[in-house]
């Protein structure tokens, strides 16, 4: 749950805090805010689906801590 909230936290620093004035103007690449707002659900979900991946397969290799994880890499 920690891993999922650090990604809306950090999703919300770039999209509201460094790429809102890309939002702001009008753009022909960019969907209108209604129908962009209609996708939030799903662009939240797709990132819990990596965390809840990302901690399976951390059980399935039996990997404990931060440093275990990096570790795990040059093994």
């Amino acid at each position: 749950m920690l891993v999922w909230l650090s990604m809306i936290g950090f999703d919300v620093f770039l999209h509201a805090g460094v790429l809102a004035d890309l939002y702001v103007r009008s753009s022909p690449f960019l969907l209108p805010p209604e129908r962009a707002f209609a996708f939030i659900p799903i662009g939240y979900l797709s990132p819990l689906g990596l965390a809840i991946l990302l901690i399976w397969l951390m059980a399935k290799l039996s990997l404990q801590g931060c440093v275990e994880v990096r570790l795990s890499g040059f093994r």
